[in-house]
């Protein structure tokens, strides 16, 4: 009886820890390419702004 759970538990264990490195990799993808995002379009109003500023001088 013991053997049979044991062969029933562990791979239920190795899907459910495989399925949370999923979510949490994906988590991680997710909220670096948003802040990437974010700092690309920072970069791109400064360009802007620096780029007003030279023809205004």
């Amino acid at each position: 009886m013991t053997s049979e759970l044991v062969t029933t538990v562990l791979p239920l264990e190795d899907v459910a820890l495989g399925t949370a490195g999923s979510f949490a990799t994906q988590y991680l993808t997710t909220r670096e390419t948003t802040q990437q995002a974010s700092r690309a379009a920072l970069a791109a109003v400064t360009a802007e702004r620096k780029e007003a500023i030279l023809a205004l001088l």
